[in-house]
Parts: structure tokens; sequence; C-alpha cells
């Protein structure tokens, strides 16, 4: 989210800025998202990767049983027989065959049934695993695989003599929201009302943002917009009818 035109560096008399250019390249983290998780989540990761791992393992060899019956139904599908029977008992073996090739179709087709549903169950706990893990983890299924944009920026600079310094930068950054919530709070009649102001604040510029010191403004920059009239909201009594009315 970082606004590359929008970096600045802080002047320093111990060098000049010649040029700089910021880029984008794609990296993956030095440190594994499992390394930051406490050992109680450290060994509940274990336990789900070791549980994926057996699902794995038990949803390949139903896959390879599903492999097996379909060649074996393809061999039986292309079985032939005699076309033209010499003897009398030929007729017997066809409708033998062909006894023995429909019962045998149902078998098959019964066992593909079943390992299928097997099949698909295992999926949806493999699934389900994985989105426990990525739960975990705060990252996606990739894991530590996955590669993230990183900006970085190559600088220029120009000293006279070495000189050990620090170089500050500032930019601006999109993705960022926060909406003012207000609360009014009465201690008793005879005092003011107090106006509690609170922010409801989300960023999602990919940065971690701990120890940030934040600033809100309700400024917009973007237009010249009038400060509104607000007209106070009174409530008086009246008298109507011998009765005493609340009005707003």
């Amino acid at each position: 989210m970082l606004n590359p035109q929008s970096i600045q560096f802080n002047s320093s008399k111990d060098f000049v800025i010649t040029d700089f250019s910021p880029y984008i390249q794609l990296v993956k983290s030095n440190q594994k998202q499992e390394d930051k998780l406490t050992d109680k989540e450290k060994a509940r990761v274990k336990i789900i990767k070791d549980s994926i791992e057996i699902l794995r393992d038990r949803r390949k060899a139903v896959r390879d049983k599903i492999d097996v019956l379909m060649e074996e139904k393809s061999t039986l599908s292309n079985i032939k027989e005699i076309d033209s029977p010499q003897k009398v008992d030929s007729i017997i073996s066809v409708k033998e065959a062909l006894e023995y090739y429909e019962a045998k179709s149902i078998e098959i087709s019964k066992l593909l049934y079943d390992l299928n549903e097997v099949d698909i169950d295992l999926h949806k706990q493999i699934r389900k695993q994985k989105e426990d893990l990525k739960i975990i983890l705060q990252e996606d299924e990739q894991g530590e695989k996955l590669s993230k944009k990183e900006y970085y920026i190559k600088l220029n600079l120009y000293a006279k003599n070495d000189v050990k310094t620090k170089v500050n930068y500032k930019y601006n950054v999109s993705g960022i929201d926060w909406t003012p919530i207000y609360d009014i709070k009465f201690s008793s009649l005879n005092k003011p009302a107090v106006f509690l102001l609170k922010a409801e604040f989300k960023q999602e510029t990919g940065e971690d943002w701990t120890d940030v010191s934040i600033v809100f403004s309700t400024e917009e920059q973007s237009t010249n917009l009038k400060p509104i009239d607000l007209q106070p909201m009174v409530y008086k009594k009246k008298i109507a009818g011998g009765q005493r009315l609340l009005q707003l």
C-alpha cells in the first residue's frame, strides 16, 4: 500500500542524497510462522499436520483402489464372446459369461460408489484440518511457501568523508480507515452531559503496526467543506388542555 511518490528523506549535514528508487520484490519470510507460536500452539500444529498426512495416505490408498477397479471394469467391458457358437454347450458358456459380467459389473460399481464416498469424506476432513491450521498460523494454506510483496528503496548517498549516521524517511500508505464513535453520559440532572470520543480503526496496509503512534483527524484534504451549523435539541414543557406535555 506504499505510495512511492510520497517518500521523503530527512536532511542531514553528513551526506547528500543523490537519488533513490523504490522497487517491489517477491520475498519469503525468513522466520517461519510456526516459530512465532507458543509451545502449546506448536504442539497443536504438529498434531494437525500429522493428521493431514495420515488422511492424505488414506486417500491415496483409496484412490489407488479406485484406479484398479476402473481398470478392471474397462477390461471386463472389453471381453468378447465367440460370435458363432459351434457347439450346444457354447450357449451355456455365453449365458454363464453374461451372468458373470452382470454380477461382476454390479459388484465393481458398488465398490466404486463406496470408495468415492470415502474419498469425498477424506477430502472434507483434510480441508477442515487445513482450515484449523490456517486459523492457528493466521496465514494462507500455503504457509511459509507463499511469497509476499515487499517494497525496497535503493538509495545513493554522497559524503565527503566516512560517516556513521542514520537515515529517516516517511511515506503515505492507503488501506487505512477509521470511523468516529460518540458516547453520551449523564451523571446527574444538575450536571451537563459528557461526550466520550472514540474511534473504530482498521488498517490493511500489510505492515505490522505494533506500538505505532496514531493521530486521528477529521480533516478531509480533498474537499473544501464549510462547517455545518448544528441546531440544538431542546426539551421544554408545554401546557395543553390543562395537561403538561413534554415537547421536542
